[in-house]
């Protein structure tokens, strides 16, 4: 309905928790690739939520900031981790060793 991907969505909990860090970061807390993230970017860029700069210390170095309506995109879907929760029916123990896992998964594939 605010038409994101998934990809998009979760590169947005990125910046929101941190603004202005650099693609390679980008890359390492979503366990993605520069040619998989760089399309993305000039996508939602190109639709007004995120600026790319050079960094003015080393200009191989991009940094990615959200702007102002990128910023307020998320009081829009701040309800939508609930709903995907409550799509699962799980007991909260269930709910909590299956989190568990995937971290430990995330966990095993960064030590790669």
């Amino acid at each position: 309905p605010i038409g994101l991907t998934y990809t998009q969505y979760v590169m947005f909990l990125v910046l929101w928790e941190k603004d202005g860090i650099t693609i390679g970061q980008l890359c390492k807390k979503l366990f993605l690739d520069n040619g998989t993230i760089t399309p993305i970017i000039k996508k939602m860029q190109k639709a007004g939520y995120i600026e790319r700069y050079r960094n003015p210390e080393d200009d191989r170095v991009v940094l990615i900031y959200l702007t102002e309506k990128g910023q307020n995109l998320q009081q829009k879907v701040k309800d939508i981790p609930k709903k995907i929760i409550s799509c699962i029916e799980l007991s909260d123990m269930k709910k909590k060793q299956l989190y568990d896992i995937l971290y430990k998964l995330l966990d095993g594939q960064s030590k790669k």
